[in-house]
């Protein structure tokens, strides 16, 4: 009976695996640059989706962030619509948003973070928690950080560069680096930003 266990077990876990990357590549591919093959969006479009999903009291801010959005997106190569989802899932488009652990702005970016992607990319900035609290400029600083991460994990499924997005490449490669890792702690998070660049 034991050995019928030992051969059952690895079964379960390879087909639960199957099922798990299935689920992965059901959902919209992006490439290497986080851009879905058909997504086009337009100033204009840009421009509706922040005043229609600002706080009302950072509504004025709609057009910079459009305009900044559109430019930041050629600079680093992201698809905008990849880049909104990355914002509503994060923040909720909410520029004054502060996690439990200190995560800041549109973005979500941790202040160390923030000043390594400014010192890397060359990007304005002094450094503060304040600072971060500046829609443009976390926006710049968040979409730095995609790159890097795209960059970082290039070759892989999208899925990784998100997944560190979200938890931070050093955790992630942690979990990598054990055998039998399976990438389901953060499929959820993978989910809602590839269902949302093609909502966008």
């Amino acid at each position: 009976m034991k050995y019928l266990k030992k051969a059952i077990v690895p079964a379960v876990w390879g087909i639960a695996f199957l099922v798990l990357m299935i689920g992965i590549g059901s959902f919209p591919k992006l490439d290497a640059w986080g851009v879905h093959p058909s997504s086009r969006m337009s100033e204009s479009r840009v421009l509706t989706i922040f005043q229609e999903n600002l706080p009302p009291s950072e509504r004025h801010e709609s057009a910079r962030l459009a305009r900044a959005l559109l430019v930041f997106s050629k600079k680093y190569h992201l698809d905008p619509a990849f880049v909104v989802s990355v914002i509503y899932v994060e923040s909720t488009f909410n520029p004054k948003a502060v996690s439990p652990v200190g995560a800041i702005g549109l973005m979500q970016l941790m202040p160390p973070t923030a000043r390594a992607m400014a010192h890397r990319y060359e990007i304005d900035f002094d450094g503060s928690r304040a600072e971060l609290f500046d829609p443009v400029r976390n926006l710049e600083l968040g979409m730095a950080y995609l790159k890097e991460l795209m960059d970082r994990y290039k070759g892989k499924h999208p899925y990784y560069a998100l997944a560190a997005y979200n938890m931070g490449p050093a955790r992630l490669n942690r979990l990598m680096s054990r055998p039998g890792f399976k990438p389901r702690a953060t499929l959820k998070y993978y989910q809602d930003v590839t269902r949302g660049t093609e909502y966008w």
